[in-house]
């Protein structure tokens, strides 16, 4: 009998990727549904009948629960089309979803970057002592500096390849992550990159899918691991 609230976008989101998709992941062949399986391969998609939200909101929504008071906030479109963030201010403590990943690298499905980083930034201003990443442990609330200097990083890298006529999956290829190379998840780089891109060529309608960009992190994942792997002068920033 739980009520369960989000943002409309978030709502809409749901709706749009479901468990069928992760489904069709882990099942596809080639190397695509190999780096599906890497990750998602632990877990069962089928049979699965969502619960949607009974309540969504546009741009903020208080809420109390029981003596507690929350602020909710729909700072995306950022990593999705709708990201919340969760604000108890009583105990210092922010729950920031998949806009923090704490010692990971972050994923860009949506954007664009500015958004995501005005939510970091938004998340740094609060008056909070700790967040609540959606990857990682509790970390004070700092941590969320580290999403705006990688996503500041990406995207000064991602333009000058752009300008310099590199596709997205070229680009990330090429880009020297430097002290961002040791966080997991690297590969998905290409997926920032190639949303940095459909901005600057104003395609922001014209998204790949999401077993495209799966295929894009699996091809890069695959050059990153290989002692093989040809290696191409790096574009000058």
């Amino acid at each position: 009998e739980a009520c369960i609230v989000a943002s409309a976008a978030t709502v809409h989101d749901m709706h749009a990727v479901g468990p069928d998709l992760l489904h069709a992941l882990v099942s596809a062949p080639g190397p695509t549904g190999d780096f599906g399986r890497r990750i998602f391969g632990d877990f069962d998609f089928t049979g699965i009948t969502p619960t949607y939200p009974h309540q969504s909101f546009d741009d903020e929504l208080t809420l109390r629960v029981g003596d507690v008071e929350l602020l909710l906030v729909d700072v995306g479109p950022a990593h999705t089309a709708g990201d919340t963030i969760v604000y108890c201010e009583q105990d210092g403590v922010v729950f920031t979803g998949d806009i923090v990943f704490a010692g990971g690298t972050p994923i860009m499905w949506e954007g664009p970057v500015q958004n995501w980083i005005a939510a970091c930034r938004r998340i740094l201003a609060l008056d909070a002592d700790l967040l609540v990443p959606g990857h990682g442990p509790v970390s004070p609330t700092a941590r969320a500096q580290d999403m705006v200097d990688y996503l500041e990083f990406v995207r000064e890298e991602a333009t000058v390849r752009y300008a310099a006529g590199m596709d997205a999956q070229e680009a990330a290829k090429d880009i020297d992550l430097g002290r961002f190379s040791g966080w997991p998840e690297a590969e998905r780089i290409a997926v920032n990159v190639a949303t940095i891109h459909r901005e600057l060529a104003g395609d922001e309608g014209a998204a790949p899918s999401g077993p495209e960009l799966f295929g894009c992190m699996a091809d890069l994942f695959a050059h990153q691991h290989s002692t093989s792997a040809p290696t191409s002068p790096p574009v000058g920033t």
